[in-house]
């Protein structure tokens, strides 16, 4: 970190301003790595709050971290408001998919105890293979699995229950 002065004669420096002299920073670019997105995918009819992993990233002040994605969801970032050269070489990949549609719960009422078994089904479970079924999520209610599910292709999802809002204590 340089802290940034202004000499108006070439030899003596103006003092700083009420706040203090300004400070500027350098980084290799090189250096600012991308690792992974997390979650790895989201529905293209929401909008999708992500968050990248890597290392080398710094604090510049508001608006200098930008986020870049492009046409095949690789996402970069700048930390210089992204300036033009200013991005990442590392790029990681953010997936985009149409929500899944449901169309039955089997059994459709259990214990309130949870730890029944549930098969789901409807269509577009696994948009993409890359995808881990440990990613997949069943949702009771506003309770969320916090395992993965046990099994998972397209169109069949199996989860175990979670404690209903009638469960003991």
């Amino acid at each position: 970190i340089y802290t940034v002065g202004v000499l108006l004669n070439g030899l003596e420096a103006v003092p700083p301003g009420v706040f203090g002299a300004p400070e500027f920073s350098e980084y290799d670019l090189k250096s600012v790595r991308l690792t992974r997105a997390d979650p790895p995918a989201g529905p293209t009819s929401d909008a999708n709050v992500i968050t990248l992993h890597g290392f080398n990233f710094s604090n510049f002040g508001i608006g200098q971290l930008v986020v870049r994605a492009g046409s095949n969801i690789t996402v970069s970032i700048s930390l210089n408001g992204g300036a033009p050269g200013t991005f990442s070489t590392d790029a990681v990949t953010f997936l985009l998919y149409d929500q899944p549609s449901l169309f039955s719960v089997t059994p459709n009422e259990g214990l309130a105890d949870g730890g029944g078994v549930v098969w789901i089904t409807g269509s577009g479970f696994r948009p993409y293979s890359s995808l881990p079924a440990s990613a997949f999520r069943c949702r009771f209610g506003p309770a969320v699995q916090h395992a993965g599910v046990d099994f998972l292709n397209d169109t069949h999802a199996r989860c175990v229950t979670t404690w209903g809002a009638d469960a003991p204590n």
